[in-house]
């Protein structure tokens, strides 16, 4: 069962963009360090007074910083789809859909992240 395991992981890291790769452990930090605040042992009340002040405070930056992010990622993106289509490979497709997956992942992100935690 272990092997199977571990060949599954093996396909799916490799039909992985690394730009979906990255904007995935990003994500997974995000969430690693609100689970951290919610694992303490503050009160829920406690917890809620943080996110409205705390993180509420550095939430409109980080959230332009993200949409730059996705926007440099666009760009880059673009780029590359453009130059594969340009000397005619095959898999023109896949390349613009995996690309496209991350900037959308990285976008959507501080909306989920609003949506969960009421931050905004």
């Amino acid at each position: 069962m272990k092997k199977n395991f571990m060949k599954t992981i093996s396909k799916m890291r490799k039909s992985m963009s690394p730009a979906l790769v990255r904007c995935m452990v990003v994500a997974v930090c995000m969430l690693a360090v609100a689970g951290d605040i919610y694992a303490g042992s503050a009160g829920a009340s406690q917890v809620q007074n943080a996110i409205e002040t705390d993180i509420g405070a550095y939430w409109g930056p980080t959230k332009l910083g993200l949409r730059i992010i996705g926007g440099i990622l666009a760009g880059v993106g673009g780029f590359r789809v453009y130059n594969k289509w340009s000397n005619g490979d095959q898999d023109v497709q896949k390349t613009m859909v995996s690309w496209i997956g991350g900037i959308a992942f990285v976008l959507l992100v501080p909306t989920i992240i609003e949506a969960v935690f009421g931050i905004g």
